[in-house]
């Protein structure tokens, strides 16, 4: 009786470098935490990764600061708002961008884990609010846009 070999597979091998989710640059960074401050018109979130440069005039990002490469990165046209409609149909509309300046009132909120700036304009019906949230082990900065009426509305439109 014979034998059937079987035919030898071939074996590669590949080197393969793997790295720590956070290179040691990175991890050194992590430990120090956000800070929130004004720099004349301009609030400035930061963490050790980035900048971010927010107009109190206009409550638009200016301007983000890359820690890690030192570029530096300006927002042409960055702009938030929404249109509401209301009960009898009319419509409302407001937006934040460059150039037109609004009546914000500011809040802060400086923390190791978290900075928060909240703009914040009272309107005869309505309330907005815009709040910018940099933590401490993000790349990004979190923008978020509260509507309050004294009136019922809905939204009709969301520019983010």
């Amino acid at each position: 009786m014979k034998h059937r070999s079987e035919p030898q597979k071939a074996v590669h091998q590949t080197r393969c470098d793997v790295y720590p989710a956070h290179p040691p640059k990175l991890s050194s960074l992590l430990g120090r935490g956000c800070r929130v401050r004004q720099e004349g018109a301009l609030f400035v979130l930061a963490n050790d990764y980035l900048s971010a440069n927010i107009s109190a005039a206009t409550g638009v990002v200016v301007s983000l600061h890359n820690h890690l490469t030192g570029e530096d990165h300006p927002l042409a046209g960055d702009k938030t708002g929404f249109a509401v409609r209301q009960a009898e149909n009319e419509i409302w509309e407001w937006t934040a961008r460059a150039g037109k300046a609004r009546s914000f009132a500011s809040t802060v909120q400086d923390a190791a884990e978290a900075a928060t700036v909240v703009l914040t304009e009272q309107g005869a019906d309505f309330t907005v609010r815009i709040s910018y949230t940099l933590r401490r082990e993000q790349f990004w900065i979190e923008r978020r846009l509260a509507i309050e009426g004294t009136r019922p509305f809905l939204l009709d439109g969301l520019t983010y």
